[in-house]
């Protein structure tokens, strides 16, 4: 089953795909409300009906982790890709939490160095390479900092100022040394986050282990990092909403993609109130503080989704001058949509694929 939500989150839509015995799929569309299937209980589509509880719990793990996918060669292969993907977001998400204990992250953290996972070694190659190509705007050390702002307790506060200025002496990306599978820590307090790469990675490895298995279209979103493989099984693109930072259970824009990443990064996504002023979870490691540049959310579209996921952070931290400079040099392919104090502005790449209703500036190369 594949939801439609209105912007209420009630179903718009609900399409039913059915695979035959002769591994055929067939798509069935039934417009119903979420009030008419509570109503109702049971609502008949196609051959096959699922109650209440069915559709409430698809719903609420589906604005969590959804995965859909299309088109295996056979009914058998469906399951089978399914439930290696399930098992791999696992996986790697017990490597790379800052909240599992035995992860190669948290061990890492703990005894300042760790053997770690290839993939894990992968990562944070690459987020490394992306902190010192964007000047530090993404920054893997930034734990001190997180934990300082009770981000990870769920304690949030503002932090006195003996308190931050402690935590930001321990955000150093020089003193993360990688050699091979093994990882170190110059400094006793040091504590790696990757937090800001993590879930890009997670869901284009996804997509590249259902590409391998047989899988020619499937969407993967985790947590709103979204990896599109191919385009639909009808062919058109895939359209993925852009959340209104200003409101938020509305879309500012859709973009149509296919067999891409599309993540966004935004100050409406964690935030608290304290005394009147708002705090949002994306920090400046320069100032140790909340990013304020006039930038709210930042879309990236790419091939990779560890690039897209890093960049959408990174891009956030620089502002909308520096991050449009950026785009220009070249230095990775890549689009993207701002939302700032100014408007809507999209890269040129981006200007045929948008849909909205507001006005916008298209960023010219």
């Amino acid at each position: 089953y594949t939801f439609t939500f209105n912007s209420d989150k009630t179903v718009e839509r609900i399409d039913v795909t059915f695979l035959t015995a002769d591994s055929t799929s067939q798509t069935r569309q039934n417009m119903l409300t979420l009030a008419e299937i509570t109503a109702n209980g049971r609502k008949v589509m196609g051959e096959d009906t699922p109650d209440k509880s069915v559709l409430e719990a698809a719903i609420a793990e589906a604005e969590q982790v959804d995965t859909a996918l299309y088109t295996p060669e056979s009914a058998k292969a469906f399951t089978a890709a399914l439930e290696a993907a399930k098992e791999e977001i696992l996986r790697l998400d017990s490597l790379f939490s800052i909240g599992e204990e035995e992860s190669d992250i948290s061990r890492l953290n703990n005894h300042g160095k760790a053997e770690i996972a290839p993939e894990t070694a992968e990562v944070l190659a690459y987020g490394q390479e992306i902190s010192q190509a964007t000047g530090g705007a993404l920054e893997l050390t930034i734990a001190p900092l997180v934990d300082c702002w009770g981000w990870y307790d769920g304690a949030t506060a503002m932090p006195d100022s003996d308190a931050l200025s402690q935590a930001l002496s321990l955000v150093d990306g020089g003193g993360l040394t990688l050699h091979d599978n093994q990882a170190s820590l110059s400094r006793s307090g040091m504590a790696v986050d990757l937090g800001g790469i993590a879930k890009g990675y997670t869901a284009s490895h996804v997509a590249q282990m259902l590409s391998e298995r047989g899988v020619s279209s499937a969407l993967i979103n985790l947590g709103g990092n979204v990896q599109v493989l191919g385009a639909k099984p009808d062919g058109s693109d895939w359209v993925i909403g852009i959340a209104d930072a200003g409101e938020p259970a509305a879309y500012l824009a859709t973009l149509s993609v296919s067999d891409c990443a599309v993540v966004t990064s935004g100050d409406y996504q964690r935030y608290f109130e304290e005394d009147g002023r708002r705090y949002h979870h994306i920090l400046d490691p320069k100032t140790g503080y909340p990013t304020d540049n006039g930038l709210h959310s930042v879309t990236v579209v790419c091939d990779d989704g560890t690039l897209a996921d890093g960049l959408s952070t990174a891009l956030f931290v620089m502002g909308l001058s520096q991050a449009e400079a950026f785009w220009r040099s070249g230095v990775y392919e890549f689009e993207a949509v701002f939302q700032a104090d100014e408007g809507l502005f999209v890269t040129a790449g981006l200007a045929d694929s948008i849909q909205t209703s507001a006005d916008f500036e298209v960023i010219a190369p």
